[in-house]
């Protein structure tokens, strides 16, 4: 998981967020949280290559006869961009995992969230799709993606997030994922609970320095204390 401290969002004092709320410190401070979820993604994947003990790399040039399939009976490749198409697009899949002795070959995206509107949703189909049957065709494999919702159990929300434009079997859940990749998913679970901790004492930590902030609560504080809401 990444962390908000480790993030940098905008410093000056003209973001949507200093805008909607007028007070600069607390527009930079939520522009760090936003930059914060945008890298989760990439964290998450980052965080998968390193433990996975699958890992390999050269997908193109193996795709093009350079190099030779290995004897490791999986082969996985993260984040490679391929041609793909008549108009030579680049497609670049999370991962690519090769599974040699079944002759079968995964082509997955990979999302922290499960809820996708209908533009996102076709886009991830149209790219996913072409590559897998690209990697197919190359390597004389059978073909399948899938989109991993790492953090979601049900697939079936899942699919619902994701418009119906994947079925059940080509969603996965990030323990599915996991143990294709030979990961301990409890792990990477607990890791990114750690980081969730340090992220909810910084936040709390700032927002405690903003004056503002300070003002505002301490009045409601007061006001709850007064109509006797407060516990």
């Amino acid at each position: 998981m990444a962390r908000i401290e480790d993030s940098k969002g905008r410093d000056d004092d003209n973001s949507g967020y200093t805008r909607l709320l007028g007070l600069p410190e607390l527009g930079q401070l939520l522009s760090r949280i936003h930059a914060t979820v945008i890298r989760n993604g990439n964290e998450l994947e980052s965080v998968l290559a390193q433990r996975c003990p699958y890992r390999s790399a050269g997908l193109a040039d193996l795709l093009q006869g350079a190099l030779r399939l290995l004897e490791q009976p999986i082969e996985v490749f993260f984040g490679e961009a391929l041609h793909v198409g008549p108009a030579d697009h680049q497609i670049t899949a999370d991962v690519v995992i090769l599974s040699h002795e079944e002759h079968r070959v995964r082509a997955i995206e990979i999302k922290e969230g499960d809820l996708f509107d209908t533009k996102k949703a076709d886009g991830e189909l149209g790219s996913l799709r072409p590559l897998a049957t690209l990697l197919g065709q190359r390597l004389g494999y059978r073909p399948s993606y899938h989109l991993c919702c790492f953090n979601q159990e049900d697939k079936a929300i899942s699919v619902r997030g994701l418009k119906g434009r994947f079925d059940e079997d080509q969603v996965m859940t990030g323990r599915e994922l996991c143990a294709l990749l030979g990961v301990d998913y409890d792990a990477v679970r607990r890791e990114r609970e750690d980081d969730v901790r340090a992220n909810f004492e910084y936040l709390t930590g700032e927002l405690a320095g903003i004056p503002q902030i300070r003002d505002a609560v301490s009045r409601k504080m007061g006001v709850a204390r007064a109509e006797g809401d407060w516990f």
